[in-house]
């Protein structure tokens, strides 16, 4: 998953910048790696130009919501998207959209890219990937998979998990990765496929041992390097197996 920087409006009159407060929206749920970026580059923001920057989370609609009132704001510069991947993803997946994903946007800057990781609920009886697909194709249709929304690189990678392995889970989205992982967690959902930073501490999650760098992905040591191994030879590359601590060591979060 990549995230990146959109600023409204393709012309910018020629003016000091910034005049006003700079709004950021981000179309998900407080709480999630898009969120918790934003508020990075926000703060930084708001140093550097001594103006103040306000996180406006307006979740929904696969991130539309959120593009629509940038799309319609001022073409001051002064209201900014940050989105993930799904911002290019959704004209594929919608016939008719309020906005223009490229041409109602001006890019500013690709802010990074995360590998995703394979995490399920402490009540999953896997451990490991291949014990988590035969489980799978033993009760069809059974475990249920998050994501953050329908189209979000979360939804694709589960929806690419069942193509390339054949088996069947159920797809249910959210308005944001937060309110997912807290159903995870909370043993309501089986497993997500979400970014690194969505899952980093103070998530309560857990690798089997120390964290290491593998072809670019988050690995672990040991016993997960040869989890790793055999998810790779069944086709999936780059995905890690976590497993929850239990809702008993996590704060009460967003819903639905």
């Amino acid at each position: 998953m990549s995230a990146s920087l959109f600023g409204v409006g393709r012309e910018v009159a020629a003016q000091a910048y910034p005049t006003k407060p700079i709004r950021i929206v981000v179309p998900y749920s407080a709480g999630g790696p898009t969120d918790a970026l934003a508020r990075i580059v926000g703060q930084k923001l708001g140093e550097r130009f001594g103006q103040n920057v306000v996180i406006d989370n307006r979740p929904g609609a696969s991130g539309m919501i959120g593009a629509d009132s940038v799309a319609t704001a001022p073409p001051d510069g002064h209201t900014i998207l940050i989105n993930a991947s799904l911002h290019v993803i959704t004209p594929s997946l919608y016939e008719k959209m309020s906005h223009d994903p490229l041409n109602d946007f001006a890019p500013i800057t690709d802010l990074g890219s995360v590998p995703l990781i394979l995490v399920v609920n402490k009540d999953v009886p896997a451990q490991s990937v291949n014990e988590l697909l035969a489980l799978a194709k033993a009760s069809p249709g059974k475990l249920t998979f998050a994501s953050s929304g329908v189209g979000a690189s979360s939804h694709l990678a589960g929806e690419m998990l069942k193509t390339m392995t054949g088996t069947s889970l159920s797809h249910v989205p959210y308005r944001g990765s937060a309110p997912a992982l807290n159903d995870i967690i909370g043993g309501h959902i089986s497993m997500m496929i979400d970014t690194s930073p969505g899952l980093a501490p103070p998530r309560p999650v857990r690798v089997a041992a120390r964290p290491r760098r593998v072809d670019g992905a988050t690995d672990s040591c040991a016993a997960g390097r040869a989890d790793h191994r055999r998810g790779r030879r069944a086709g999936l590359r780059d995905h890690l197996l976590v497993r929850g601590l239990g809702a008993e060591r996590h704060a009460e979060g967003d819903r639905r």
